[in-house]
């Protein structure tokens, strides 16, 4: 009797398993993976990479059977550098680092997904006493980054879509340090600055100055912040680069399907911050511009926006074609196969 039930036990099992691989095999594939290690290095510690962190805070990356190191340099600079000597498998930073890196055959980087779609800056005003147009820039004199920064790129280009000549209307300060430029903005140098979250919002809180234009609304959708590697590295660990993919867009949809509040609390457990008021804002805000990927598929569309961009500003001599700079293959596979509910 003993033998017969266990025996019914087993073929129960048996046909459960097998039922259960039949109807989510991604989900059971997991099981049999062996553990991997991934290592990230980013240009910065960063709100705008809050995806990154919830996956590791959620253990989406466990789930993924991942064992993920990240680090942070000091200076875009040194990026390429980390790759070739074996401290970074992956980069997480701005698009235009890989564009330029193959427009000047340095080395050929794939975008293989993406964590924002627009840019993140916002235009800050000493001081606003009438509504804002982009003509009030004429004659006036604005602190950006350097001249082939990200967002200096995109500014200018909404100056000429805007009929404003930059350089020759407004005068761009493209030489201060991006440590002392709200010190020079305090100081008194500059009618404007460009400034990221949280500095935009600490301005604002503080009375140094006005936040009236964000250029990601202005400039549109772009792949602005990209996860990227070596085309070696991508061919020799297609599955763990699947996993790590699959795991950036567990942490994407959890992001989309959890307000401010929640994310905070999130945020709380892991990184406590003094100032949850200002933390919660600068959320409501990337959210509500929509600066945060909904999936982390690369568009060609955007893509060719974004790269239009550093032409018209002659940053890069040549088009780097999409199908040379990017591999939407690990995203498309994860926003087929990967789903998860708005309780998880």
């Amino acid at each position: 009797m003993n033998k017969k039930f266990w025996l019914a036990i087993g073929s129960l099992l048996v046909i459960y398993l097998g039922l259960a691989l039949f109807y989510d095999p991604p989900k059971w594939e997991g099981l049999f993976k062996k553990p991997a290690t991934i290592k990230i290095v980013g240009d910065r510690h960063s709100l705008l990479y809050l995806p990154q962190y919830i996956a590791l805070w959620k253990k989406f990356f466990v789930e993924e059977k991942l064992i993920v190191e990240a680090t942070t340099v000091a200076s875009e600079n040194v990026l390429l550098h980390e790759l070739k000597s074996g401290r970074g498998d992956i980069l997480l930073t701005g698009l235009e680092q890989g564009i330029y890196a193959q427009a000047e055959q340095r080395e050929k980087l794939v975008a293989f997904s993406a964590l924002t779609k627009r840019e993140h800056t916002f235009l800050v005003a000493r001081k606003q006493d009438r509504p804002f147009e982009w003509a009030n820039l004429k004659n006036k004199t604005v602190i950006t980054g350097p001249p082939g920064s990200r967002e200096t790129v995109v500014f200018k280009g909404i100056l000429w879509k805007q009929g404003v000549a930059p350089n020759r209307e407004v005068t761009l300060f493209t030489n201060i340090p991006a440590s002392l430029q709200i010190g020079a903005f305090k100081s008194g140098t500059g009618d404007y600055i460009l400034l990221a979250e949280p500095e935009a919002t600490y301005a604002e809180k503080s009375g140094l100055g006005k936040v009236v234009a964000s250029l990601g609304k202005e400039a549109g959708e772009m792949p602005v912040v990209v996860y990227m590697t070596r085309e070696g590295y991508l061919k020799a660990h297609p599955d763990a680069l699947q996993r790590f993919t699959n795991a950036i867009y567990k942490a994407l949809l959890w992001l989309q399907n959890h307000d401010a509040a929640q994310i905070c609390q999130l945020i709380d457990q892991y990184s406590p911050s003094p100032d949850k008021e200002t933390v919660k804002r600068c959320i409501e805000k990337i959210k509500a511009l929509n600066i945060w990927a909904k999936t982390p598929v690369i568009a060609r569309e955007s893509y060719a926006h974004f790269l239009e961009l550093f032409l018209d500003a002659k940053e890069i001599p040549e088009p780097v074609p999409y199908a040379q700079m990017v591999n939407n293959h690990f995203s498309a596979k994860a926003v087929q196969n990967i789903t998860l509910q708005a309780n998880e």
